[in-house]
């Protein structure tokens, strides 16, 4: 009988211990599902809150405005309203060297960038894979994002605004300058880069800037602008005060008329500075040859005949600018002579002038400036030109001129004009007939006392002029 009862006690506590292990084994299930609903639950809201979500994210601002939780409609309105907060009197210190602007974003920025930002705003932490997205959401929600602030400028206002400065900004090159007195040294004077105001790079560069406005009230931006640099400066000029050569014509200081014009056309030639490649018409210099323009009447050779004109005897100026452009070695574009030989120079030496037509030009031929210098001498009665410049192109220390008359052309019959103010048989030469000539000149050019080249430097002809002889036909008594 007592084994039974332990066989009994034996049986329900096996069975105890089976329920047990049965229970906690139900148990050990719940858990899992428990843990499997609960996971899968958050993964269905983190989804929600990854894909389906249509409000900004927490965290996200524009400066100080908070715009997490609003949907776009929200986070519009929300920028609306503080659109004028963020530019009221705010502006741009524009500076340019000593020059500064003070340019107010009331006058040209027409608003925010509202759909930008509504976008970016909306976009954070909704780019790139689920773990991408999730990490820039947490980030959010830890360190907050601030955006920048994105303004849309009235771009015709704006440039209306940089096009005004520009005018005070922008400034021409000046070349370097440089003076001379008869007998003295030169006298230089330094140049000047000159400056363009870049309006569209500067249009860029302040709609990028905008955005410091943010948390400023105004900010520094300095303007770009480029360089234009002379074509002559200071340094070219000191290296250019070479006498390269030079020539002396007499005038008659006592024809005031001639004299005058001789001064007032090498005024306008004194102090050239001619570039290299350049070429100087003489025509062009002397222009407009006016009375107002302090131009006196002169004999000027018109036809084969001396008669009056605005300017005359200018061509002693391109002349004698012309012998000392042939003793500088330089290259002459354009030249002809008189019709007529003039007495202040040998045949082949002239240079005439007449209107538009006949010009004297010549070429800088150097790598270097040229500088012209012209004055009278009324001492000597001598107008003189010098050029100066870099020596380097010079092969000769010593230049002649010289001249071969290839033919002479004998001068016509004189013109028989019958004149009844004169008495019967009675002669009186009014014009002299003079011969033509056809010449050749050559430049010589020596170095050490030797000749080292020959140049043959122009022909010129000049044609016979008839004489003019009036014979008497009165009759007295």
């Amino acid at each position: 009988m007592e084994k039974n009862d332990d066989s009994l006690k034996e049986e329900k506590l096996e069975e105890q211990v089976v329920e047990e292990a049965a229970e906690e084994k139900h148990s050990t299930k719940r858990i899992w599902y428990a843990l499997f609903f609960s996971l899968f639950f958050i993964i269905l809201v983190l989804l929600y809150y990854v894909y389906g979500y249509n409000r900004v994210y927490m965290g996200v601002y524009l400066q100080d405005l908070p715009l997490g939780n609003q949907n776009k409609l929200e986070v519009l309105d929300s920028l609306k309203n503080e659109y004028n907060f963020y530019l009221t009197d705010k502006y741009i210190n524009l500076t340019f060297g000593d020059l500064s602007y003070k340019l107010f974003t009331k006058d040209f920025v027409e608003g925010l960038d509202y759909d930008y930002l509504v976008n970016e705003a909306y976009m954070m932490g909704r780019k790139g894979n689920l773990i991408e997205r999730i990490a820039t959401i947490v980030s959010v929600h830890i360190h907050h994002k601030e955006l920048d602030f994105v303004f849309v400028a009235n771009e015709d206002t704006l440039r209306e605004a940089l096009i005004e400065i520009k005018k005070q900004v922008d400034r021409e090159p000046l070349d370097a300058a440089m003076t001379k007195k008869p007998k003295e040294d030169f006298a230089t004077t330094k140049e000047k880069v000159g400056i363009e105001l870049l309006v569209d790079r500067n249009m860029e560069s302040i709609k990028l800037s905008l955005a410091k406005l943010q948390r400023n009230k105004y900010i520094d931006m300095e303007l770009i602008a480029s360089t234009m640099p002379p074509a002559v400066t200071e340094a070219d000029l000191k290296g250019i005060q070479n006498l390269l050569g030079g020539f002396s014509t007499k005038y008659a200081p006592s024809d005031v008329s001639r004299t005058t014009n001789l001064r007032v056309g090498t005024e306008r030639i004194n102090g050239t500075i001619l570039k290299p490649g350049e070429v100087l018409s003489v025509h062009e210099a002397l222009l407009p040859r006016t009375i107002a323009n302090g131009y006196r009447i002169g004999k000027v050779i018109v036809n084969g005949e001396l008669v009056d004109g605005i300017g005359g005897g200018i061509c002693q100026i391109s002349t004698t600018l012309y012998n000392a452009v042939l003793f500088s070695e330089l290259e002459v574009v354009e030249r002809q002579n008189h019709s007529l030989p003039v007495g202040y120079i040998p045949l082949g030496q002239d240079a005439t002038i007449s209107g538009a037509y006949l010009d004297f030009k010549f070429k800088n031929s150097t790598p270097k400036p040229l500088y012209i210098e012209g004055y009278l001498d009324d001492a000597t009665a001598e107008i003189t030109y010098k050029i100066y410049g870099d020596n380097a192109h010079v092969t000769a220390d010593k230049i002649e001129i010289r001249h071969i008359t290839r033919r002479v052309i004998s001068a016509p019959m004189d013109k028989i004009v019958y004149d009844d103010a004169l008495p019967e048989g009675s002669r009186k030469t009014t014009v002299v007939g003079k011969p033509g000539y056809v010449v050749d000149v050559y430049r010589d050019r020596y170095k050490n006392g030797e000749l080292v080249a020959t140049d043959h430097i122009n022909t010129s002809n000049y044609r016979a002029t008839q004489g003019k002889v009036l014979v008497g036909t009165r009759v007295d008594g």
